[in-house]
């Protein structure tokens, strides 16, 4: 009878849900390597929502990576895929078992506007002289419509 409360006892410890970490949340912009960590009490997976958020690891970029039981530090690679005008949202989720969270919430800035403005010889100006007296050549450059 003790061998059967045993194996009962057992089983029933590998069916509770195992204790996830805490929730973080990180702020971005293309081309950042943020890191965060995190310590897991059993083996875990994690796995990213958006293409452009991605787990650096020995095998390259990768949008789900796992590891055992211990502290871990996670460094993510940002980029410009599917950038947009205004800032978007990846989330980070955590598997445990049968229990599985949003672990971070990663929050990559809106696509930066770039406007640049050269004389004739190329030479970068910060403002243009107007006016009718004599004819002034410049360009401009930008990654947007204006």
């Amino acid at each position: 009878m003790l061998t059967v409360a045993i194996v009962a006892m057992a089983c029933s410890n590998e069916d509770s849900p195992k204790p996830l970490p805490t929730l973080d949340n990180i702020e971005c912009k293309v081309g950042d390597k943020p890191h965060f960590e995190f310590t897991a009490s059993h083996d875990w997976q994690l796995s990213s929502n958006a293409t452009w958020c991605k787990f650096i690891t020995a095998a390259g970029t990768v949008l789900d990576t796992s590891g055992k039981a211990g502290k871990h530090t996670i460094t993510l690679n940002i980029t410009d895929e599917g950038i947009k005008e205004t800032a978007t949202t990846a989330t980070i989720t955590i598997k445990m078992g049968a229990s599985s969270q949003t672990l971070v919430t990663v929050e990559r800035a809106a696509k930066e506007l770039v406007l640049k403005i050269k004389d004739a010889n190329g030479k970068s100006i910060d403002a243009i002289e107007l006016g009718y007296d004599e004819w002034l050549s410049f360009d401009i450059e930008a990654n947007f419509t204006f």
